[in-house]
């Protein structure tokens, strides 16, 4: 493996684990307050670096591509591939 490539692993092993810690909601009287805020604030960090993760690795000199959420690349000026994007629109038009 080269060094760019065991870069790439650990930097996607660190995006998928932060990625499975927004996946939640705080139950009322669970957690006081300041736990409940510094949380919210800890969350919001995470989910900027997710958002903007694309870009950061392109940045860092990596083939990244925008993905779908079903993992296909997107098509230019689009959130989805080609067959979601073709589905988005269909469904805009009824």
């Amino acid at each position: 493996m080269t060094e760019k490539q065991l870069r790439w692993q650990k930097r996607s092993r660190i995006l998928f684990r932060l990625k499975g810690m927004t996946g939640f909601s705080f139950e009322e009287g669970v957690l006081t307050p300041l736990e409940r805020d510094e949380l919210n604030t800890a969350i919001s960090i995470i989910r900027k670096i997710i958002r903007d993760s694309t870009e950061s690795s392109i940045e860092l000199g990596f083939n990244a591509k925008k993905r779908c959420f079903c993992g296909e690349p997107v098509v230019d000026g689009s959130e989805y591939c080609k067959e979601h994007k073709d589905m988005e629109e269909r469904r805009c038009q009824r």
